[in-house]
């Protein structure tokens, strides 16, 4: 019974040294990559950001609608055939090592209203 105990145990530490050898490594060479654990781990959010809230937008909405929603966006910028995106969110948040992070986005047309919400998953 101890033989077999012990063969477990070995097996054990093999799978667990294996596991912090490339926790090293992705620390040493910030491999960015999806953190499925937390995966806004290097997400900053606009200060008054809330999933529940953005979920709320819907196409048509003024600007000021979406204001009182989930605030001012961290960056606004014009983008092609005269759309210009809010952007909520940003890269950056982790100290440690270089994750994906989630790029938040609402798009308006020339009259300032909204034409679509938009997220997705950003590696950089």
């Amino acid at each position: 019974m101890k033989k077999k105990t012990t063969a477990i145990s070995s097996i054990a530490f093999f799978f667990l040294a294996l596991l912090s050898f490339f926790l090293i490594l992705y620390l040493s060479f910030g491999w960015e990559t999806y953190c499925w654990w937390n995966p806004t781990i290097d997400t900053n959010f606009a200060p008054n950001y809330s999933e529940e809230r953005f979920s709320l937008i819907k196409q048509g909405m003024t600007a000021d609608e979406v204001i009182g929603l989930i605030g001012e966006p961290l960056k606004k910028f014009p983008w092609e055939d005269n759309i210009e995106i809010w952007s909520y969110s940003q890269d950056g948040k982790s100290k440690i090592g270089d994750w994906a992070w989630i790029n938040i986005g609402v798009l308006f047309d020339t009259n300032h209203r909204v034409i679509k919400t938009a997220s997705s998953i950003v590696y950089d």
